[in-house]
């Protein structure tokens, strides 16, 4: 979606779980100034996760239980200074899923008169660039 107010960017990350033992899935993206997670969405083998925010001891204690369960999964995400980071636990074998994250940029489009080869005249404006991060895959 695309406004003069926002834009939202949706990543969408598939996977699948090449060993013969069921493996975390970890996704790893760059933080990128002015660009804010708003939500995630992830599916592992038919299976929706759609995680909600609590407080980080709470979220540890729910992780923890899912973690040392044999019928439960859970995911946890976590912002660094530099990344986000996203964990699937419990992927069983063989088994494909897609990491999904919504992120929002404030300021939506703006209108440039004319994008210059460089900033050197007073006022001028370099035109928005926006990188795709990349992925650590499992």
């Amino acid at each position: 979606a695309v406004t003069t107010e926002h834009v939202l960017y949706e990543l969408k990350v598939s996977f699948c779980n090449p060993l013969k033992d069921t493996a975390a899935a970890i996704l790893g993206v760059p933080r990128i100034p002015g660009l804010l997670l708003m939500e995630e969405a992830h599916e592992v083998g038919g299976i929706k996760f759609e995680p909600k925010v609590m407080a980080k001891e709470k979220a540890d204690v729910a992780y923890k239980d899912a973690e040392n369960s044999s019928g439960m999964t859970a995911t946890l995400s976590s912002t660094a200074e530099d990344t986000h980071h996203i964990k699937l636990d419990k992927v069983p074998a063989g088994v494909s899923g897609i990491f999904g994250l919504t992120f929002i940029h404030r300021g939506g489009l703006k209108r440039r008169d004319m994008v210059l080869s460089d900033a050197s005249e007073e006022q001028s404006s370099i035109a928005d660039i926006v990188i795709c991060p990349g992925y650590t895959g499992l």
